[in-house]
């Protein structure tokens, strides 16, 4: 039950009213929220959009459709949710995230704190839209994880978000920043195996005019080992060359995350794979 609580902890981002930013987008959010307002909840969702909850070295993802399934309780009064504190905002230049504490109250009584970090999606037609929200408990008052001993994973789900936007906007510097020496990127073609200075020269004439490749996350499955200093996914993406799949290591050095490893694999169904052995042959 706790764990069907945690995924829904969301929260209102006080700002002033009047602009249209993702702190105003948030507030309108979990007031339908709270109101269990479903058809206006509903509006906010991009195609595909997800709710994510990270528990321990284990994460799950939700769809619209399933959450919208909890607003019943909302409208009851037996779910609400308050805010403790904002901590950040980023912005990147069609991505934004807000981030907050949260307090979660049952049926009127305090239940827990936690986490949410709401991803925002902009384009000029259709304004500000959820793209996906990531939540998990913690101790009240947002700390950072290595003062509560809290999982990793969604500190790491900002830094791939991050990164993945760093390749969309030709962010040389950001991109490469994170990534240790050792780095290696395994791409699609057979021959891309590269050193991070190989891919370095590799990705600084597409990055020169300010856009790489623009990958967008359906699904993320993250794993650590004990002590939280290695950690380890795999995600689907959708990309040009239609679904993909990433897999990746992330490493804790000098108190910093660092990305170790990556590869790119296209994906193709059982039923499709002799035509696409016969299309490699020629």
């Amino acid at each position: 039950m706790r764990t069907v609580l945690s995924v829904i902890g969301i929260v209102f981002v006080f700002t002033s009213l009047g602009q249209h930013t993702p702190a105003t987008e948030t507030e309108r959010f979990y007031q339908f929220l709270n109101e269990g307002d479903s058809i206006q909840l509903e509006s906010f969702f991009l195609p595909g959009a997800f709710v994510k909850h990270v528990e321990g070295d284990t994460s799950y993802s939700f769809d619209v459709a399933s959450f919208m399934g909890i607003c019943p309780k909302f409208k009851s009064g037996m779910f609400k949710e308050e805010i403790e504190i904002i901590q950040s905002s980023n912005e990147f230049k069609s991505l934004h995230t807000v981030e907050v504490a949260f307090r979660f109250f049952l049926n009127g009584k305090f239940h827990h704190c936690g986490t949410d970090i709401l991803v925002w999606s902009y384009s000029p037609d259709k304004g500000y839209k959820i793209e996906s929200i990531y939540s998990s408990d913690n101790d009240c008052l947002m700390q950072p994880p290595e003062e509560i001993g809290a999982s990793p994973i969604l500190e790491l789900e900002k830094l791939m978000l991050a990164w993945h936007n760093d390749a969309a906007e030709g962010n040389f510097k950001s991109y490469f920043g994170v990534m240790t020496s050792g780095f290696y990127f395994l791409g699609t073609d057979p021959g891309e195996r590269w050193s991070k200075d190989e891919f370095a020269k590799f990705c600084e004439p597409h990055f020169e005019d300010g856009a790489g490749w623009d990958f967008k996350t359906i699904e993320r499955n993250w794993y650590t080992n004990d002590d939280n200093t290695v950690a380890w996914f795999d995600e689907k993406l959708s990309t040009w060359m239609l679904d993909c799949r990433g897999t990746g290591v992330w490493k804790l050095e000098d108190g910093e995350w660092k990305i170790a490893h990556y590869c790119l694999t296209v994906l193709i169904e059982n039923d499709k794979i002799e035509k696409f052995i016969k299309l490699r042959k020629k």
